[in-house]
C-alpha cells in the first residue's frame, strides 16, 4: 500500500501543480472550522473489498478512493459574468484530469485501474467535495 500511495502522490504532485495538498484522508475535512489541509486537495485512502480466503498466488482486489476537496468561492450560475464563472469551475478541471490521468493507471506492482464511482457532495461548510473511486489488483 505504501508503494501505490506514493505513486500516486508523484502523480498528483507532478501533474496537478494546481492541487496544494495531498495526504492520507484522516477525516481532516470533519473538521468544521478550518480543516488542517490546503485547497484544492486529494485526500486518499485504500479499501480491500471480496479479498476472503487469499492464497499467495492470488491477486488481491484494492479500492483506492480519492477525495477531492474544494472551497469554492464565487458563482456559476449563467447570470454571473462568464468571467466570474472561472474561478469556481475548478472542481471540475480537476475532476475530469483526475478520471483521465488515472483510467487505466498501472505501475509496476499494479495493474490498471478501473473507474468503479465519482461522486459529488457538498458538506455544511460549504467544501465541495468529489469521492473518485477506482480499483486495481496486485500480486500478493
Amino acid at each position: 500500500m505504501r508503494t501505490l500511495y506514493n505513486d500516486i502522490t508523484a502523480v498528483i504532485e507532478k501533474e496537478m501543480p494546481e492541487i496544494k495538498w495531498v495526504d492520507f484522508d484522516m477525516g481532516q475535512l470533519d473538521i468544521q472550522e478550518n480543516p488542517p489541509v490546503q485547497f484544492p486537495c486529494i485526500l486518499l485512502d485504500f479499501a480491500y473489498p471480496q479479498n476472503q480466503s487469499i492464497k499467495k498466488t492470488d491477486r488481491m482486489e484494492i479500492e483506492i478512493n480519492l477525495k477531492a476537496g474544494f472551497y469554492v468561492i464565487g458563482q456559476t450560475n449563467t447570470a454571473a459574468p462568464v468571467l466570474q464563472r472561472q474561478d469556481p469551475m475548478i472542481y471540475i478541471n480537476v475532476f475530469e484530469r483526475i478520471i483521465k490521468r488515472f483510467s487505466g493507471f498501472k505501475t509496476e506492482d499494479y495493474a490498471k485501474f478501473t473507474l468503479v464511482s465519482a461522486t459529488p457532495e457538498l458538506l455544511p461548510t460549504g467544501v465541495k467535495i468529489i469521492n473518485i473511486t477506482f480499483t486495481t489488483k496486485h500480486n500478493i
